[in-house]
Order: C-alpha cells, then structure tokens, then sequence
C-alpha cells in the first residue's frame, strides 16, 4: 500500500497524463481500503481532492478543513503534505497567487515528516515559484526577505541538482530564471528559460517544460516581444495538453 502510494507521487511528479493517473488511483483507493492501510487511505483522499478536477471544485472550504482536522487527529502527516502540495499547484497554475502560497507555507511545515522522499523537493520547488508569484504584491522589506527564502530554498535544489541533475536541475533552472527575472538580469534571464525548457524535455518533465515555456512566454511579453511570447506560448498549450 505504502509502495502503491509512494508511486502516485512519484509518477505525479515526473508528469504522468493526469487523467491516465486517476485511473490508477481508483485501484489504489481499493487496494488500500481493502487492506484497512488508514496512513494510505488518508493519503489517497488527499491526493485525488486536490488533482480530481470534479472533486476539487465540489470541495468546499468547510469540507477542507473537515478533512485537514480527521488528518491531523490520525498525524496523517504524509496525506497533509501531499494534499498542501498539490493544492498549491493548482491554485499556482490558475493565478491564484495567494492561495498559491498560503497552501505551499503549509506544505514546507510538514518537510521533517517526509524527508528521503521526492516530495520533499516538490515541496521546495512549489514554495519557491508560489513565493515569486506573490513577489510583486508586496513592499520592499517583505520582497527582500521572500528573496532571502528563495535563495535559501535554491542551496537545497542546487545540491539535489549536482547529485541528480535528470530529475532536478530543471526545477533549479526554472526557479533561477524567475529569480533573474524579478532581478531584471535580462540576459542572464533568457538564457536560463531556455536551458530549463531544454533539461525539463530531456529528461521528460513534461509539466515543467510546460511551465518553462510559460514563464518564458511571460517574460518575452515583458520586454515587448509579442513574436517571441507567441513561440514560447504555443510550446506550453502543446505541452499542458499532452
């Protein structure tokens, strides 16, 4: 059951097709219920609330904290964290920025509880690009320490990326481009958004070479390249569609 679960995470991670992985968490939800795996079946609750697009919208804020509350009584830590994570994705991806970053804040809480497994740099990552999104709602003394914590954050990355550069050196170079960006390094800038858009497809993160290209996109609109944020659009809908 723990292996089972384990992989959810993993294949979530790596940019398994959302609708293919539901599929195999419905024989997971049995197999855990079957076997009365409680840690497991809390996990996979929070797993498909936060990546169900039916169950998510159906979840309301009172339900939520119904869930967080039975989570927290059973120290289901590892379905909490996994439930922050992802909710901190979603809400990233549809510019919910604040959202983004209230569930990221919560996930980085429960890190000790997960250490040694790849959720632990998901989480890292998905702080890092929650505490951009929010950077420019905020005044100086609190953008100076959001960028003190982003930098903090890329130590970690950084020595994960030397270790295993196929699975994070992609993450590190999206993170180091956004951060080049609110910097206004211009040119250090385009260069890392290409180097993350080339790693992320060479190791098959399809979801990170989406984002990339996002981002990318993003910033060519920035510095009045219209053309050039057309490209780099056109990659990311090809990219979240796959």
């Amino acid at each position: 059951g723990y292996a089972y679960c384990f992989k959810l995470v993993n294949l979530f991670y790596t940019g398994e097709n959302l609708q293919a992985l539901l599929k195999k968490v419905s024989v997971v939800k049995m197999f855990v219920n079957k076997t009365n795996n409680i840690p497991m079946i809390d996990m996979i609750a929070g797993f498909e609330s936060a990546t169900n697009e039916q169950t998510s919208q159906l979840l309301s804020l009172t339900k939520e904290k119904e869930y967080i509350k039975q989570w927290q009584n059973r120290q289901s830590h590892f379905a909490m964290c996994v439930f922050f994570t992802l909710k901190s994705v979603n809400n990233y991806l549809l510019g919910h920025a604040e959202e983004s970053l209230r569930y990221a804040n919560e996930a980085i809480k429960l890190n000790n509880f997960v250490v040694g497994m790849v959720l632990t740099a998901f989480c890292n990552y998905q702080h890092s690009l929650s505490l951009i999104a929010n950077y420019s709602n905020n005044e100086a003394q609190k953008r100076k320490h959001k960028l003190e914590t982003l930098k903090s954050n890329q130590v970690q990355m950084k020595q994960w990326s030397d270790q295993c550069p196929e699975n994070f050196l992609h993450k590190y170079l999206i993170v180091e481009a956004e951060i080049a960006r609110l910097e206004s390094k211009i040119e250090g800038a385009m260069d890392l958004y290409d180097q993350a858009i080339e790693t992320a497809k060479a190791n098959e993160f399809q979801q990170d070479y989406a984002l990339a290209n996002e981002l990318a996109g993003k910033f060519w609109l920035t510095q009045n390249k219209p053309r050039f944020a057309k490209l780099y659009m056109q990659e990311a809908l090809a990219g979240y569609q796959s």
